[in-house]
Formats: C-alpha cells, structure tokens, sequence
C-alpha cells in the first residue's frame, strides 16, 4: 500500500505521486486487498444462462416423461402436445423476456405471439373450434396494442421508438382477419374490431406526431 509521508493520505491505486502534493509516494510493502465495488456484468450473464441452461434441461425431461406416459396411456387425447405447448412457450419467455432483458414493448410482442400459438396448440389438439383464433388472439392483439400505447404516452419524448412495435401488432392483427377469410372460423367480430383499431393506432399515432416518425420509419426501411 503506497503512503503520501507529507498529506498522510494512502493510495489504494497505482498512481506513483501524491494527487494532493504530487510527491512520490512510499510503498509500505503491504497489499491491500480492494473488494469489487459493483457486480461483473460478465459473471452475472454467466450465472444467468447456467440457471436458464439447468432448467432447460429440467423441463425436457419433463416434457418426454409426459410424451411416454402419453403414448403407454394414450386413449384417444394427445394431451402431451399441450404440455409440450405450454413449455416451449415457458422457454421462449424465460429465454427471451429474463435472460436477454430487452425492452417491454418488445418483451409484449413476444408473449403476445408466443400466447397466440399456444392457445392454438390447445384448440387443435382438444378438437378444432376455431375459439382460439376468433376471440383470444384478436385479445392478445388489442391488449398489447393498447399496452404499447400506454408506454407510448408515459414516454412521449422517445415515442417513436414504438412505432416499430405498434406497426408489427397491426400486422400481426391482420392474421386472425385472414383465417376467417379461408374459413377457419365463423364469429370474425372480435377479429375485425382488433385489426381495426390495431391499424388505426398507427395512422393516429404518425398523425399526432412529428417528423421523428417519419425519420424512424425512413431509418427503418432504409427509405
């Protein structure tokens, strides 16, 4: 540990001059150990995949144990499709909205699709109605769409950086609107009004604001 004799001040750093008097500093020959004052971001992402991995593994076996018991049992019900369902689904939001910490609006688009194709999976695997596709997608849309316009408001000074999000959820709208066209299924209000407003949103929000938008989307799609 190095030791100002003139200020009687140490220096845990390697600095070889006083920074108050600027004379050479005398080492004392002690070391001092310097605990970490902030976490290594580096360690931290380790430890976090390590977990993600373990539990990874946790939730396959669990998914082939349940294939196998499906398969011995099996009675006519492939409810071990469900199950898979519902784990990949757990994956892809442990991987994606924990492990990789990427904004909220993006981690919304995320669940939003990743509840969509499991519902789905549910629908077609206890005998197709098409409720899946006519009511609680068209939900899944207009609540992140509305939730992205919440943080569109909370944020105003950086709204454009949502107008990506918001232009997916209107694409993603258009899905449900499609399926009725090919007659999947039959009660297409839910549907309509979600693609409606989901459309809308945009057109509003460029409306109301300014050429930040228009820069975005010129950034975007390289316009």
């Amino acid at each position: 540990m190095k030791r100002c004799k003139s200020c009687q001040v140490e220096v845990l750093d390697e600095t070889v001059t006083c920074p108050l008097c600027n004379r050479v500093l005398s080492d004392d020959g002690k070391t001092v150990k310097r605990e970490r004052m902030y976490p290594d971001p580096e360690e931290e992402r380790m430890r976090l995949y390590g977990i993600k991995n373990i539990f990874f593994i946790l939730l396959g076996m669990i998914a082939v144990l349940m294939g196998i018991i499906n398969y011995i049992t099996y009675n006519g019900f492939l409810w071990s499709a469900i199950v898979l369902a519902s784990i990949l689904y757990l994956m892809v939001t442990v991987s994606y909205s924990i492990v990789h910490r990427r904004n909220l609006a993006a981690k919304i688009v995320v669940e939003v699709i990743g509840g969509g194709i499991l519902v789905s999976v549910i629908d077609y695997v206890i005998g197709y109605e098409g409720w899946s596709a006519a009511y609680v997608i068209p939900g899944l849309i207009l609540t992140a769409d509305l939730a992205v316009v919440v943080l569109v408001l909370v944020n105003r000074k950086t709204w454009y950086s949502y107008l990506m999000y918001l232009i997916f959820i209107a694409v993603l709208s258009v899905v449900p609107v499609i399926m009725y066209l090919f007659g999947l299924f039959e009660q297409p209000l839910i549907a309509w009004i979600s693609c409606g407003i989901s459309v809308l949103t945009v057109f509003v929000i460029l409306a109301a604001g300014n050429k930040q938008g228009k820069n975005e989307l010129a950034r975007r799609f390289h316009t």
